[in-house]
């Protein structure tokens, strides 16, 4: 079982299709957290030992930024934005109240009071539902879950008291059927994992992960839960991606080795994730059957946090560095790969039982092989072409037995590969 883990850990490191550009921040700033809202205004928070904290916001890409929130020596640990655009923001022990809202894209800031019992040290995580309702995650000495149905007039305590002394909770989510899922991280023995709740948080169960130190959740569009691992508190807990796929009991691991930081899906459910080893950005376009690492552009460094924009945008922050995917990231050019156009034409693609493969005529020879290769470089199908492929130009292979993901249909004579097509196996 270890070594299989240690298998899933090798990345393919294939050329990069998905190109980052680097935005211009105030190098003064250390970025804690980012959110962007429905117009692309981006909100990062800031902070750090010898730095003033607060809010940036940026409404032109980048291109300038305003300090439109100071808290002085403190730092901005989460920001939030509703669906109403309210942008919230928490911070860490620097600030009395820790909670902040602007309902005016952050012209002007509201100090929100959390109850006292909370005692709040820092401001982990905040999910905004609505301009009302709003999950905030707190830690003194134990992990603390805050909710409000009225914008903050009145808070419920949900986590709470010695039921999980020495944590916090490090991500909220809620799924299609109003589940409530928290991640938890600890240091030490029978701490961490993923709790969730069915009865809007009147009680709690553990889902799996225990020992886990995780870092972060994400959903895709099946319900399927994502759970991101940066450690664990022995040897047994590696760090890495889990999932646990809608209606079933137990979490499965999709990737082990990687210590994750941060988890997000776009609308094409590509995951991607952030790593401090192997250091950079990784993708998976398959639904975590495979990932590789789209690094090209980033600079260097472990980048914490990554966000989608709502045209699917992805950003990413690493100390004062801030960069931004060129394309939208379900924007995917096909693959060219050693400076070769695609010469294969491929039908249907996706395809679930068989396929038909199209080659010039001109790059037949009676050296020509047609390969079928997983993403990671596994070899599915293989096939030297005869004198009747040669005049019909085509070839059929049935692809219902193949695992589903993505593939790679290579063209090669004599060795040398001279086309290559993406394609994907849906069974």
């Amino acid at each position: 079982m270890v070594l299989h883990r240690i298998l899933k850990v090798i990345l393919k490191l294939l050329i990069s299709d998905v190109f980052w550009e680097q935005l211009y921040f105030p190098d003064t700033a250390k970025i804690y957290c980012i959110d962007v809202n429905d117009n692309g205004d981006i909100f990062v928070g800031s902070g750090g030992t010898n730095e003033i904290g607060g809010v940036y916001r940026s409404t032109d890409n980048a291109e300038s930024w305003e300090f439109v929130n100071n808290i002085g020596n403190a730092s901005v640990l989460s920001i939030d934005i509703s669906p109403q655009g309210d942008v919230f923001a928490g911070s860490n022990n620097g600030w009395e109240d820790h909670l902040l809202r602007s309902s005016d894209n952050g012209d002007s800031w509201q100090e929100i009071t959390l109850p006292d019992y909370s005692v709040a040290e820092n401001v982990i995580k905040i999910l905004a539902v609505s301009t009302d309702t709003i999950y905030v995650s707190t830690v003194n000495n134990n992990a603390l879950l805050l909710r409000t149905y009225d914008g903050g007039q009145t808070w419920d305590s949900l986590v709470g008291g010695n039921s999980h002394p020495g944590e916090y909770i490090s991500d909220i989510l809620i799924d299609d059927d109003g589940t409530i899922f928290l991640s938890y991280q600890g240091f030490y023995q029978d701490q961490g994992g993923v709790y969730y709740s069915e009865d809007d948080g009147a009680n709690w169960q553990f889902s799996g992960l225990l020992n886990y130190m995780i870092t972060s959740l994400a959903r895709n569009s099946s319900n399927d839960i994502f759970a991101g691992c940066w450690g664990g508190v022995s040897w047994d807990e590696w760090p890495g991606l889990y999932v646990l796929r809608n209606g079933e009991a137990q979490w499965d691991t999709l990737i082990a080795g990687p210590q994750i930081g941060d988890i997000e899906i776009n609308s094409d459910n590509y995951i991607f994730f952030t790593s401090q080893w192997p250091l950079g950005i990784s993708r998976s376009i398959d639904n975590g059957e495979s990932f590789e690492l789209v690094n090209e552009g980033l600079p260097p460094g472990y980048h914490n946090n990554i966000t989608l924009d709502n045209n699917d945008y992805l950003y990413a922050t690493s100390g004062d560095n801030l960069s931004k995917t060129i394309n939208t990231t379900v924007d995917i050019p096909e693959y060219i790969f050693n400076g070769k156009i695609d010469i294969v034409s491929i039908f249907p693609n996706p395809a679930s039982t068989s396929l038909t493969i199209t080659i010039d005529n001109q790059y037949f020879t009676n050296n020509t092989v047609v390969s079928l290769s997983s993403i990671i470089g596994k070899t599915a199908y293989k096939k030297t072409l005869n004198n009747s492929d040669l005049e019909n130009g085509s070839i059929s292979i049935d692809v219902s037995g193949f695992k589903k993901g993505t593939y790679i249909a290579s063209l090669n004579n004599n060795g040398k590969t001279i086309s290559s097509t993406k394609m994907i196996i849906t069974n």
